[in-house]
């Protein structure tokens, strides 16, 4: 679902909700809505919490997690239009414009880092050699 712009946590909560209405609540009772729901909040909440720990690990400031998400859900909004992949490159530059706004809004010193990992923290991507070669091209 990604891919396509679509939430997948929350489109699976509302397929299973349109599931039990169309079955009258007599296979999925209320227990089981509530608990998707929980594990769906529970799974956002991982995500944001990733995304932060990836920032501050590349030097960024809760402000500027806060501006990525802020950023990201811009971009996803701008990027609509763009069949296919438009919310997805849009997420992309949304989170880093966000996060790099935020860190000039302190009068600081914003670092490329910020947005890259706010980036890796939201994708997974990369390992430990790849992260050592971004930050020393960074660092140059």
């Amino acid at each position: 679902m990604v891919p396509f712009g679509l939430p997948g946590l929350w489109v699976m909560v509302l397929a299973l909700l349109g599931y039990a209405a169309f079955g009258a609540f007599e296979r999925v009772g209320p227990v089981t809505i509530a608990a998707t729901v929980v594990l769906a909040g529970v799974g956002e909440a991982l995500e944001a919490w990733i995304g932060f720990r990836y920032a501050r690990r590349y030097g960024g400031s809760s402000r500027a997690g806060w501006g990525a998400i802020a950023g990201g859900l811009v971009g996803t909004a701008v990027g609509t239009p763009v069949p296919v992949v438009g919310n997805l490159v849009g997420a992309f530059l949304g989170a880093f414009v966000g996060a790099a706004l935020a860190e000039h809004s302190r009068a600081r010193d914003a670092r490329m880092s910020v947005g890259g990992g706010r980036d890796e923290g939201r994708v997974g991507a990369g390992d430990r050699r790849d992260r050592d070669v971004r930050r020393a091209a960074v660092a140059t």
